[in-house]
C-alpha cells in the first residue's frame, strides 16, 4: 500500500472549496476569474479554524475591499487574548482535572468521582473549542475581515428559522 503524505487540516481545505462551488451553483457569488482571491478564501486560516464553515459569498467582498484600522486591529488583539485565556487558564486546568481523574485505576473511580471526571472533560473541549474560535476570529480581525459568528443549532436555526447572531 503506498504511503500518502497529506496536508494538515485536508478537511478544512476541501469545506472552503465546497462552499465555494455550493455558492456559485446557487447562485449567491459569481466565478472568481483571479487565482490569487480564490486561493485567500481557501486558505484564510483565521476563517477555516474560527467554527462554523463562512460562506464564499459572506467573505467574497472583504477580500475585494476590506479595510484595516487601528480600532479594527485592538480590536482583534483583545478578542484573540481572550480565548488565548480561554485556552490556556480554563481549558488547560480542566484538562489536568480530566487527566487526573482517567488516569486513576478504574476500580477506584466512584460515579461521582466518573461525573466530575467527565464534567471536567465537557469543559476542557468547550473553552478549547471557544478559545480556538476566539483566538482565529481575532486573528481575521487583525487581518481587517470581520466574519458573522453564528450560534450553531444543530437542528436547522432558531424558532424563527434564522441563524442567530452573537
Amino acid at each position: 500500500m503506498p504511503y500518502i503524505v497529506l496536508p494538515v487540516g485536508i478537511s478544512f481545505f476541501t469545506f472552503q472549496a465546497m462552499s465555494y462551488v455550493i455558492d456559485i451553483y446557487t447562485g449567491k457569488a459569481r466565478v472568481q476569474k483571479k487565482f490569487v482571491p480564490f486561493a485567500l478564501y481557501v486558505s484564510l486560516f483565521p476563517q477555516l479554524i474560527a467554527g462554523t464553515i463562512v460562506k464564499y459569498s459572506d467573505v467574497n467582498m472583504q477580500i475585494r475591499e476590506r479595510q484595516e484600522s487601528a480600532e479594527l486591529f485592538c480590536s482583534g488583539v483583545k478578542r484573540f487574548c481572550y480565548g488565548l485565556g480561554k485556552k490556556v487558564l480554563i481549558s488547560n486546568t480542566f484538562a489536568e482535572i480530566a487527566d487526573a481523574v482517567w488516569g486513576l485505576e478504574t476500580a477506584s473511580i466512584g460515579t461521582v468521582l466518573a461525573w466530575f471526571g467527565a464534567i471536567a472533560y465537557t469543559l476542557q473541549i468547550y473553552y478549547d473549542f471557544s478559545g480556538y474560535s476566539d483566538m482565529a476570529i481575532g486573528l481575521g480581525r487583525m487581518f481587517g475581515f470581520q466574519f458573522k459568528e453564528y450560534v450553531y443549532i444543530p437542528l436547522g436555526g432558531n424558532r424563527k428559522g434564522q441563524p442567530a447572531l452573537i
